[in-house]
């Protein structure tokens, strides 16, 4: 805003120079424009600014300046609604997770340690801090789970809870179990760090002095983005950052979880609240997938998993004569032969 308005001196500041700031956020948020604002930036920079304003008209030698003005750059629900919308987070698809982990090619402790990172955020769903800050002892292996201690830990909103290892690929368990036993090998203990900087990597002599402090973890979830970079190069894949593992996390839900109720625990394993707050921040429908969908949708001829259930039950004998299931099983039968797609509904 400053810049906007030419530096000009704070105590000469009038309602007409911030209206005039907003009438040029309400430009930025025309997405025909090459540098067009984003919802979340609009938003924040009025917000903001008009804190800003607010603390201004309150200090001293400030008295000339009009109390209404932080009024004039609040921003309508038009105005964020003509806002350039964010792009869905790319993140892997099942099979790119697995590439990644198989990728690193496993000749050294850190190669090793930076595959079983990988691994452990595709099976566990924890944040980059959160995967950065876990101690072998966290990890229970016979149970399938991970304790995520708050005051051991750092995690989101310091919350203490249990993560089930989320259904997938086994590499991922595989890759994890296979790192600890090996950190066992070398003389770890529980309150080591399951990931041990590059730095204490090149002393395990060190671990097998009884006597000696835990391996302490990593600082900063540093390390973490660097093990997912160095995957994404090896794997020949565009750079996946920690966070897109917890997006193909939530993304395996559908594929898992046939019921409310396992729906619910799902979210909950991974740490929301409620379900809603999974659907609205994660593994959002992209446009190349809403097509595809919409495509699947449209040879379907309007068939439901129902239909094709009744047309099955029809070729198995299961269904009587006479009966509504069958007049409706043998209705949708001879709509697929004239339509030439023949007998081939199973689900």
């Amino acid at each position: 805003m400053e810049a906007f308005l030419g530096r000009k001196d704070f105590k000469r500041y009038t309602n007409d120079d911030v209206d005039r700031y907003r009438t040029e956020l309400r430009r930025r948020a025309n997405t025909n424009e090459a540098d067009s604002l984003s919802i979340s930036t609009l938003r924040h920079r009025a917000s903001h600014i008009r804190r800003f304003l607010d603390w201004l008209i309150k200090q001293d030698h400030m008295e000339k300046l009009p109390r209404s003005l932080p009024d004039y750059v609040t921003l309508s629900k038009a105005d964020t609604a003509r806002a350039k919308k964010p792009e869905p987070r790319p993140y892997p698809a099942d099979e790119e997770a697995v590439l990644l982990v198989s990728s690193i090619p496993g000749n050294s402790l850190v190669e090793r340690r930076d595959r079983a990172i990988v691994a452990t955020s595709f099976l566990l769903g924890t944040r980059a801090n959160a995967t950065a800050s876990l101690r072998i002892k966290h990890i229970n292996l016979e149970r399938h789970c991970a304790f995520q201690i708050a005051t051991e830990s750092r995690i989101k909103n310091s919350k203490t809870q249990t993560t089930w290892f989320f259904p997938g690929d086994p590499i991922f368990e595989q890759t994890l179990t296979d790192w600890i036993r090996e950190l066992e090998r070398f003389g770890a203990m529980g309150d080591d760090a399951l990931f041990p900087p590059d730095k204490e990597l090149g002393r395990i002599a060190y671990w097998q002095i009884k006597s000696r402090e835990p391996i302490e973890p990593w600082a900063s979830s540093s390390g973490v983005e660097k093990a997912f970079r160095r995957a994404s190069e090896a794997a020949k894949l565009p750079f996946f950052n920690p966070h897109s593992a917890r997006h193909n996390v939530f993304f395996r839900k559908d594929r898992y979880c046939s019921t409310r109720r396992q729906r619910k625990a799902w979210s909950h394993n991974g740490g929301h609240e409620n379900e809603a707050i999974t659907e609205r921040n994660y593994a959002k429908v992209t446009d190349r997938e809403c097509r595809q969908v919409f495509s699947e949708l449209a040879q379907s001829n309007g068939e439901t998993l129902e239909d094709k259930d009744l047309m099955i039950d029809l070729q198995l004998g299961k269904l009587f004569p006479g009966t509504p299931e069958h007049a409706r099983a043998t209705k949708l039968i001879r709509a697929r032969m004239d339509r030439g797609l023949g007998l081939g509904c199973s689900p």
